[in-house]
């Protein structure tokens, strides 16, 4: 299954415009934002609410399968 599949599987709305890839997902707290930053190979992590940023395992997951699919592991 690819990262997008899984990201969707969760209710993330995924968007890829060749600069960043956006997760993100209303449905928990106001807003919960992954973000991966192509050019830099760097992941943000962000909710509305400023808090502490709680991940599911199927959460990392697909955040490491995004990050397989990108060859960041190399």
């Amino acid at each position: 299954m690819s990262a997008k599949d899984m990201f969707e599987k969760l209710d993330y709305d995924y968007f890829n415009n060749g600069l960043r890839i956006t997760c993100q997902n209303y449905k928990i707290s106001n807003c919960k934002l992954i973000e991966f930053n192509l050019q830099e190979r760097k992941i943000l992590l962000a909710d509305d609410d400023k808090e502490v940023i709680e991940l599911s395992l199927k959460e990392i997951k697909a955040i490491n399968q995004q990050i397989k699919e990108l060859s960041w592991y190399e």
